[in-house]
C-alpha cells in the first residue's frame, strides 16, 4: 500500500480498487470451482482493504483533531447502514431474478461507480505512512 500511494494519487488508487473488486464481484457470478473462487475472493478481499484504508485515511486527515474519532465513528456508522441497506436491496434482485444475475449487476454497478471519481474528486492527502515506535530501542 505504501508503495502504491507513493507513486499514485488516493483518486487512482481507489478507482482501481473499485475496479477490481467490481471485476471479482462479476467474475464470482460465473465461476463454479471453489479453489477459483478462494483466489478470487482473496483478489477482492485486497481491493476491499485498499478501498476502505483510503478512504479511512482521508476521513482522519480532513477532520481536526478535537473531532476526529467522532467524524470516524460517523463516518462508519453511515457505511455500514448503506451496506446493510444495499445487501437488502441485492438481497431482493437475488430472489427475483437469482444469484448469478444480482452478482452481475452489482459488480456493473461498482465498476461505474468508479466514474463518480470524475465528479467527486477525493483530495490527495501526504500521509504519513511511518510506523510509529513508542519504546525506542536502546543502543
Amino acid at each position: 500500500m505504501q508503495r502504491a500511494r507513493a507513486r499514485w494519487a488516493a483518486e487512482a488508487v481507489v478507482a482501481v480498487g473499485v475496479e477490481v473488486f467490481g471485476s471479482c464481484t462479476i467474475a464470482a457470478s460465473t465461476f463454479r470451482n471453489l479453489i477459483s473462487l478462494n483466489g478470487l475472493m482473496l483478489a477482492a478481499g485486497a481491493a476491499w482493504i485498499v478501498f476502505i484504508s483510503i478512504f479511512n485515511v482521508i476521513t482522519l486527515n480532513l477532520t481536526p483533531d478535537w473531532i476526529r474519532a467522532r467524524a470516524l465513528g460517523v463516518s462508519m456508522l453511515v457505511f455500514q447502514g448503506a451496506v446493510a441497506s444495499g445487501s437488502a436491496v441485492w438481497g431482493a434482485l437475488a430472489t427475483k431474478a437469482g444469484v448469478d444475475a444480482a452478482l452481475m449487476w452489482a459488480g456493473i454497478g461498482t465498476m461505474a461507480s468508479a466514474g463518480l471519481g470524475l465528479l467527486f474528486k477525493l483530495p490527495d492527502l501526504t500521509a504519513d505512512l511511518t510506523p510509529w515506535i513508542h519504546w525506542k530501542l536502546r543502543s
